[in-house]
């Protein structure tokens, strides 16, 4: 299960360098590297989230306590809400909903199993925290940083711990 977790990590860095790079920059969230994507490559995006999805997730539940396997089953349900539906610029629209819907869960139920399955691993967020409160408004990459602070949360748990 470490292989496919490895493979996991590897497949979403490939994919966030690339975009990075396409991009000429860092993007405000890891969902807005879809737009880099022609139309017709957006594939790419649901392929990339829910893979990574698919490979973390038997670690991720093989490793829950009883009580918090149901946060881990929110995180990735909610990651694969984010595939499915990649982020599309008009905010009425279902997917872009169904988007953010997805992005929240997976946040917050990730960082929940966190919290109450190794709490030391939330100390990655102090960086973050620091960042917002010295730039406030101004720090345009926020999200982005707070996304991969939950990723790095998750990969590091299911490969170093229990």
């Amino acid at each position: 299960m470490y292989t496919l977790t490895i493979i996991a990590i590897a497949v979403l860095t490939c994919y966030i360098v690339t975009m990075c790079a396409v991009g000429k920059g860092i993007p405000n969230s890891l969902s807005q590297t879809v737009f880099n994507l022609p139309k017709t490559g957006q594939w790419l995006w649901i392929i990339i989230i829910a893979s990574v999805t698919f490979a973390v997730m038997p670690s991720l539940m093989e490793k829950s306590s009883e009580s918090t396997r149901f946060l881990a089953f929110f995180a990735c349900a909610g990651l694969m809400l984010v595939a499915v539906c990649p982020l599309v610029g008009d905010k009425t629209d279902y997917a872009y909903k169904g988007h953010m819907v997805g992005a929240y869960t997976a946040a917050i139920a990730s960082q929940l199993f966190i919290a109450f399955n190794h709490w030391q691993l939330l100390l990655l967020w102090i960086p973050w925290i620091v960042t917002w409160c010295i730039l406030r408004g101004k720090w345009r990459t926020k999200v982005f940083w707070a996304e991969m602070i939950c990723f790095a949360n998750i990969f590091i748990y299911v490969l170093v711990f229990k």
